[in-house]
């Protein structure tokens, strides 16, 4: 089967019956994980760190590498 064979649309993606566990990347579902406990404590962290800052610039601590 070529790489074009199993390229999938979004639209596509949506019918798998599984779709939370999967991402899109370049056309192709990858197996995506739920984030675990040490994910949600550190977010929680960051947050009461951070109560007034609007979401997107609490992202923005993170990518601004």
């Amino acid at each position: 089967m070529s790489d074009a064979a199993r390229l999938v649309t979004a639209e596509q993606l949506s019918t798998y019956p599984d779709r939370p566990h999967y991402e899109l990347v370049r056309g192709v579902p990858r197996v995506s994980e739920p984030p675990g406990g040490v994910h949600g404590r550190l977010a929680a962290r960051v947050v009461i760190r951070y109560p007034d800052r609007p979401p997107l610039a609490l992202a923005d601590l993170f990518s601004a590498g």
